[in-house]
């Protein structure tokens, strides 16, 4: 945020996100993890937003998480001589 302030970049979504972390351990939330924000949005909705874990399994078995250098994740070793994949996105 600070390197955006400085070139004058606007970052509006970065700057909700922020609030909405700095929210929640300022809200005693502090021993929660990432998902603390989504705990304070289903209290202003006064909904609980709940999966099974069946339902979870099934999601993930019919829509698996990406793999790749960008998702976190990797993918298996690529075949000797085999071309990289196209690339989604151009890089600056």
């Amino acid at each position: 945020m600070a390197l955006a302030r400085e070139h004058r970049v606007p970052m509006r979504v970065a700057n909700l996100v922020l609030e909405e972390m700095t929210e929640a351990p300022n809200r005693g939330r502090g021993e929660r993890d990432s998902r603390s924000p989504m705990l304070l949005q289903e209290e202003r909705a006064g909904v609980q937003v709940r999966a099974s874990p069946e339902a979870l399994r099934t999601v993930l078995e019919r829509d698996p998480p990406a793999t790749g250098e960008r998702s976190g994740r990797t993918s298996a070793p690529r075949p000797t001589g085999a071309a990289p994949p196209p690339r989604r996105w151009a890089r600056p």
